[in-house]
């Protein structure tokens, strides 16, 4: 990661001032300069992966349970690993294309909607997704209108928000645990 990093730091270095920002503002995450016709793009791929996720989200919460279990419960462990991870790359990469690299997002949204529902991954999901929207929409609109007449990406201020909040969840597993 670290020798990408540097690989993509001397490409930026090198590259026009107008192409720099442009792959800065991607690397970083954000909805600027978004229009109707990226949703339009973005509908086929929620249109098939979607429902389909929520469709088999009752098999990973027999995989949830162990193997041995799901594989009782009649769960066919590789095929049904295969197809989300299919799933999540559909529609973590899809997401990406268009709103750049918010990493964050994906890893501090399902943490908060845990603490929310306390039901499988059939009512984690939406609820996940949801928090998701919110975080990125909240980073997106403070980006613009805190420092005007400056857009900032959004995914400075996502990072600004997990970061905390993972430093806060190493210290609640530290003091259970401990």
């Amino acid at each position: 990661a670290a020798g990408l990093t540097a690989v993509t730091t001397l490409l930026l270095v090198l590259s026009p001032d107008a192409t720099a920002m442009n792959a800065y503002i991607w690397l970083t995450g954000s909805l600027y300069a978004s229009q109707w016709h990226d949703v339009t793009a973005l509908a086929p791929w929620l249109m098939v992966c979607w429902p389909l996720a929520l469709i088999k989200l009752r098999h990973l919460d027999a995989q949830s349970m162990g193997e041995d279990m799901a594989l009782g419960l009649g769960s066919a462990l590789q095929g049904h690993r295969l197809l989300f991870l299919v799933l999540a790359v559909a529609l973590a990469g899809s997401a990406v294309a268009y709103a750049g690299a918010v990493g964050f997002i994906g890893l501090i949204a399902p943490h908060m909607a845990r603490r929310l529902v306390n039901s499988g991954h059939t009512g984690l999901l939406p609820i996940a997704a949801l928090i998701g929207a919110l975080i990125l929409l909240y980073a997106d609109w403070v980006g613009r209108v805190a420092f005007i007449p400056r857009d900032l990406p959004a995914g400075i201020f996502v990072a600004g928000i997990g970061a905390p909040f993972f430093v806060y969840l190493l210290y609640r597993l530290r003091r259970e645990l401990g």
